[in-house]
């Protein structure tokens, strides 16, 4: 589908028309608390943009996977940021009891919009057309907008309605990308061709391997190390031979032997040595039916050390350990390592973003992408 830039040239473009932007709203909270707003902040240039060039703005997005969730804190959040700016909330919009009079309720929520205001409208996954991609739902939404703005690299990956359906009922030259969309691109872009960079670092921890292998796959004739970890690299493990315990890993994923003898053969490819168990540290080979592999050892990095502090570009995504229970060691050591003002460093979302906020060394990272498994499956294709 076909989309254009927005331009800041062109601020008044979008005066007195009514847009819908469909935002990346999903952020962790806690006791009903926004607990991390990196997503929220990275689309305030877009909202901002047409909020002063005049716009009739509606906001749309999901927040959680549980159709009774509501955009609440969401509403606050944007109260409190945009200040001196009209913002209007719509509790239960895309709930299934109010889906059939949704045409009309929209035209009357829209209308009352004037220039530089903002609606936000409640939860889109308390519909079921949400992920479905129902075109009649879209149908409901689309007549009452002039542009469709899509600022939602978080959930680009997944064919909804508000992503699929939805901008499909709008011509080309009425679907934008918001500023971080664009940014996100061009890092992505930055990824797949880093030849301008004279030492590239790819690391590869996390989980679901199925959806890392052609990641992988693309990656691994362009960077000059790709070290891995996490769930990830006990697959290679097992396929390599060595015994992994009672350790996590995939176990519906079968590697093709030919891509596996490609990739272990890859003198780019870094798999640790040393890891961190519940019985202590010990070498791969060591492992007993007994232990759980749940991080990498901070010594498997010694021989490669020298090149990691020489990258100019690093692609750090994924942790290489069990980060959530407290196995850090090896996902901290190299981050300390390789954040640094001497190269480009670019951070993968989801549980990448977590840690590296949490260390406080977002102030180190060039860029971190919004999108988890959206990241992953663009640098795939």
């Amino acid at each position: 589908m076909e989309y254009h830039f927005l331009s800041e040239k062109e601020k008044e473009f979008f005066r007195a028309k009514k847009v819908i932007l469909r935002a990346g709203l999903n952020v962790p909270l806690e006791d009903g608390k926004i607990e991390n707003d990196f997503r929220l902040r990275a689309i305030l240039p877009t909202l901002n943009f047409l909020l002063d060039g005049g716009a009739q703005l509606t906001v749309i997005g999901h927040l959680g996977r549980e159709k009774e969730n509501n955009l609440e804190s969401i509403f606050l959040w944007l109260k409190k940021n945009l200040k001196n700016r009209k913002v209007t909330f719509d509790p239960g919009t895309f709930r299934e009891e109010k889906i059939k009079n949704l045409s009309e309720h929209l035209k009357e929520l829209t209308e009352k919009l004037e220039e530089g205001e903002l609606l936000l409208l409640d939860n889109l996954r308390a519909s079921e057309g949400e992920k479905e991609n129902s075109k009649e739902l879209a149908e409901k939404v689309a007549p009452h907008f002039d542009f469709y703005i899509n600022e939602a690299f978080p959930v680009s990956h997944r064919k909804h309605m508000s992503m699929d359906a939805l901008p499909a009922l709008f011509d080309s030259e009425k679907r934008f990308y918001g500023f971080r969309y664009e940014e996100e691109l061009k890092v992505i872009e930055k990824i797949k061709n880093p030849e301008s960079f004279k030492k590239k670092v790819f690391i590869l921890g996390g989980a679901k391997i199925a959806t890392k292998i052609p990641m992988i796959r693309t990656l691994i004739d362009k960077f000059d190390l790709i070290v891995l970890g996490g769930a990830v690299a006990n697959n290679f493990y097992l396929e390599m031979g060595y015994p992994i315990g009672n350790s996590f890993y995939d176990e519906d994923f079968v590697f093709e032997q030919e891509e596996l003898s490609k990739i272990m053969s890859s003198h780019k490819i870094f798999l640790p040595q040393r890891v961190i168990t519940e019985n202590g540290e010990k070498n791969i080979s060591e492992i007993l039916p007994g232990d759980k592999i749940l991080d990498i050892s901070p010594k498997s990095f010694e021989s490669i050390e020298k090149d990691l502090r020489e990258a100019d570009f690093v692609f750090f995504n994924g942790p290489l350990g069990y980060y959530e229970g407290g196995y850090e060691d090896g996902t901290k050591y190299l981050l300390n390592i390789l954040t640094n003002p001497n190269n480009f460093f670019v951070a993968g979302g989801g549980n990448t973003a977590s840690i590296i906020f949490e260390l406080k060394l977002e102030k180190n990272v060039d860029f971190i992408s919004t999108g988890g498994g959206a990241l992953i499956k663009a640098i795939s294709e």
